[in-house]
């Protein structure tokens, strides 16, 4: 019977998939892209589009590395798994257990190996403030857990961080040796590398970030080139090619088993692959397992995760019932699950003999039932209108009109100058649209009958402001005054969790987010002269600038 990837149908499908990654690429304003695809014994398929360096206009080739970010949470586990079976680690005992010097404030019991493996420790998510693991994890100490391990999903990389330091501890090796020898090798991942360095800098594609990191970025947006910066910790930091990618998926396809032998157990790979807990935000799918997403792509058992890195975004998918995997790579901001579940669909289909998918791609400013958001909303003596056409949503104000761009469920981005900072946010009440936000501005329409004034602490106008910081990933962030309430708001692409609610602790301190299971805490100090100066943001500094 002949293979997979020997069917007419499968050939096609090829081109299909092409043919949408090339329309995705002219919509997105994509620098560069690789993927792959592969069964359970071989790679089927591999392109790379555009460009691992703008300025140069150098193209990207298949051993051009890519940073694939917390997708090496998957080798951080896999070797915590192989010192399980050499008896060296017990998930169940305490994290103290292997480091002594561990602390964090906590009214619950102590975390565990498996807490840390599940995300389910009640720490904190964590800044990338050192290349090194053990002052994030140190740095522990200062902050607060929000709920008992076990009993809440709350993603931690200061928790990965300290399995890699577990590892090294055990082991006496460094966590790039440990994932060169333990796994590279086996896998015969020889273009990988296992932690970012400057030497191997050359070999890897330049990273892309929005030009402007204070505000939301939209398709298309300008870019610049991301903060360069090596590090060494276990939860994101490996670089590799598509090819490499495959080996390690076709791994996961034989659930631990390579052509030179075993990796982990079947019985440990399973356990690492079990649904442990079911994750209650939007990215993590129905379950996750050790260091993985577990759950089902249109009924299709799949093992899979995304990774990002400054500059760089990357997706992989596993259907483990039938043995086929894919690898999306980009230098830039984006959203390469989009293409690695379009490929596994057309594959799907093709395999079935079913109709291949439609080769949908992002349309920039195509809005769902428009007219829903249509009418005038008032903030005082201002009024914004909103009016629906073929094309798309316009927001007028005065004699401007601007048109608006989706970013997600009532969520809409103008590049108006003046209006660019924030996105504008609609806001329902039985299914109706009855509200806007825009950053510290609420307005209303007609169809809104609660209060129009909400009492104010005046204490809190002095933590209004923007603040920022050299931390890697969330560089910014701006405190704003809403409707009686403080809300925290990060620049981005439209992630409902871009804006938080800040809720005021007895301590003087807020937790970010209305979920009280929630650790992520904010306080602010250096009150000089009626306005705050310092916010200290889940143990990470931020200092008021002058901006806006």
């Amino acid at each position: 019977m002949r293979g997979v990837a020997e069917t007419k149908h499968v050939q096609k499908s090829f081109g299909r998939i092409d043919q949408h990654v090339r329309k995705i690429l002219r919509r997105t304003g994509y620098p560069g892209l690789s993927i792959a695809l592969t069964d359970r014994r071989r790679t089927l398929w591999l392109r790379t589009y555009g460009y691992s360096e703008l300025e140069s206009k150098t193209r990207v080739k298949p051993d051009t590395l890519f940073q694939i970010g917390s997708i090496s949470k998957f080798f951080t586990s896999l070797i915590l798994m192989q010192l399980r079976e050499e008896g060296l680690v017990d998930l169940a005992r305490p994290l103290t257990a292997y480091l002594p010097w561990f602390q964090v404030k906590t009214k619950y019991g102590a975390i565990t190996l498996h807490h840390l493996l599940t995300h389910t420790s009640g720490m904190i998510i964590g800044q990338e403030e050192s290349p090194a693991g053990i002052p994030s994890v140190w740095a522990l100490r200062d902050t607060e857990t929000g709920a008992a391990p076990g009993q809440y999903f709350h993603y931690s990389n200061h928790g990965y961080k300290a399995i890699g330091l577990v590892l090294e501890r055990i082991t006496g090796e460094p966590y790039g040796s440990l994932i060169t020898t333990r796994l590279l090798r086996p896998l015969a991942m020889n273009s990988t590398e296992a932690v970012i360095t400057n030497e191997m800098r050359s070999r890897l594609a330049v990273g892309y970030a929005p030009f402007y990191e204070d505000r939301p970025f939209s398709l298309g947006g300008r870019l610049a080139p991301a903060v360069w910066f090596e590090s060494g910790t276990a939860d994101g930091t490996i670089c590799s090619t598509p090819e490499d990618m495959c080996r390690f998926i076709r791994m996961l396809l034989n659930r631990g088993e390579c052509p030179r032998g075993r990796v982990v157990s079947r019985e440990s790979f399973d356990l690492m692959a079990y649904p442990h807990v079911k994750p209650e935000d939007s990215t993590h799918g129905e379950s996750y397992g050790y260091g993985m997403n577990v759950g089902k792509y249109d009924g299709h058992p799949c093992l899979w995760h995304g990774g990002g890195m400054p500059g760089f975004n990357t997706s992989i998918i596993a259907d483990m019932e039938n043995g086929l995997g894919v690898v999306t790579m980009i230098n830039g901001p984006g959203t390469p699950e989009d293409v690695s579940l379009l490929a596994m669909r057309t594959m799907w289909a093709a395999r079935s003999g079913a109709k291949a998918p439609a080769l949908r791609v992002p349309q920039r400013f195509h809005v769902e039932r428009p007219q829903q958001y249509e009418g005038s909303y008032r903030s005082g003596e201002t009024v914004l209108r909103i009016t629906a056409s073929k094309d798309g949503l316009w927001l007028m104000s005065g004699r401007a009109r601007n048109r608006l761009e989706p970013m997600g469920s009532d969520r809409f981005y103008s590049r108006a100058k003046g209006m660019d900072l924030f996105l504008f946010r609609f806001g329902r009440r039985d299914g109706k649209v009855v509200e806007l936000f825009h950053g510290p501005d609420w307005y209303v329409n007609a169809s809104y009958h609660g209060p129009r004034d909400y009492p104010t602490r005046e204490d809190w106008q002095s933590l209004v402001g923007h603040y920022c910081a050299t931390a890697i990933y969330a560089s910014n962030f701006r405190i704003v005054l809403r409707k009686g309430a403080l809300s925290l708001i990060d620049p981005g692409d439209g992630d409902p969790e871009e804006e938080q609610p800040l809720i005021p602790l007895d301590d003087g301190s807020f937790r970010i987010g209305v979920d009280p299971r929630c650790p992520e805490r904010i306080r602010f100090d250096m009150l000089i002269d009626g306005q705050a100066h310092l916010a200290v943001r889940s143990g990470a500094r931020y200092y008021r600038t002058f901006t806006p």
